[in-house]
């Protein structure tokens, strides 16, 4: 699970392109409104098409409870073990940054948590 700023996908060769793939959203204040982005997911070993859930969370410096920022749900079809499926959950909008600090990006089947990556809202300078 990767966050770039796009994906190309190029159908003829069957591949995709991560473009400007990165860990750090810089703004200019906060709150604030990213850019648009995309989070690129490959995964293996599944079975059937279960729905999954992407989810992304403000972490505060000073609580405990995550904030919810925003989330995508799809599904993926294992239809042939070999080739692994992927999906581009696409934030066309952007999400709300309430602050800076680390936001969490979980996916899940169910209550049952995939992967996990953060990346990290900053302040440009």
């Amino acid at each position: 699970m990767l966050v770039c700023d796009r994906v190309d996908h190029e159908p003829v060769r069957g591949t995709s392109d991560l473009i400007g793939v990165f860990h750090a959203i810089r703004v200019r204040a906060f709150p604030a409104t990213s850019p648009p982005f995309s989070i690129f997911v490959q995964l293996t070993d599944g079975r059937g098409s279960p729905r999954f859930d992407l989810t992304i969370h403000y972490l505060p410096k000073d609580s405990i409870e995550p904030q919810f920022v925003g989330t995508s749900s799809f599904r993926l079809a294992f239809v042939d073990p070999p080739i692994p499926p992927i999906h581009e959950a696409q934030f066309l909008n952007g999400v709300d940054l309430p602050d800076a600090g680390d936001y969490l990006v979980s996916l899940a089947i169910g209550d049952t948590i995939l992967l996990q990556r953060y990346f990290v809202a900053r302040l440009t300078g």
